[in-house]
């Protein structure tokens, strides 16, 4: 189901967002809105991994998917002669950041459990991690971009 889930994300975003956005929908919104979904679903898997994880999955990939909206607004929100660069940017952090999530959470897992903790209790506490991180991350995204101060002569 995650795969077909994350499959119909991409579908929908090849298909339907340009023209969603033709329709007045801000790209910056359904990232958003998408993102604080994903935010939810990984929550619930996270903290109730019993409680609607069968629909929580495939909404996650649903939402993931459309992270990928991200590439387009980096672009757009450089000069054009930028964008290449910035987009490039964004790849290697995804790459960077997917490495480093990945080990890091596999060294804290490593970790706890060197300390006797149950492997299900260092993942829960891996994923909780993940889950407080993302939620920051999430707090920083909603805060409204403050325009820096001007200086007077």
């Amino acid at each position: 189901w995650l795969s077909l889930s994350l499959l119909a994300g991409f579908l929908f975003m090849g298909f339907f967002a340009t023209d969603l956005q033709r329709r007045g929908l801000k790209m910056e919104t359904l990232y958003l809105i998408s993102m604080l979904i994903a935010l939810a679903c990984f929550a619930l898997i996270v903290l109730q991994p019993r409680l609607g994880s069968d629909l929580s999955w495939p909404l996650l990939g649903i939402c993931f998917s459309l992270s990928n909206l991200a590439y387009s607004l980096v672009a757009k929100a450089f000069p054009p002669s930028m964008s290449g660069r910035a987009s490039t940017a964004l790849n290697l952090l995804a790459f960077a950041g997917a490495f480093g999530l990945q080990w890091g959470v596999g060294a804290l897992v490593d970790g706890l459990q060197a300390i006797d903790w149950t492997v299900e209790a260092a993942y829960r506490a891996a994923f909780i991690v993940l889950l407080a991180t993302q939620a920051a991350a999430m707090l920083w995204l909603l805060v409204p971009a403050r325009q820096p101060p001007r200086i007077m002569s």
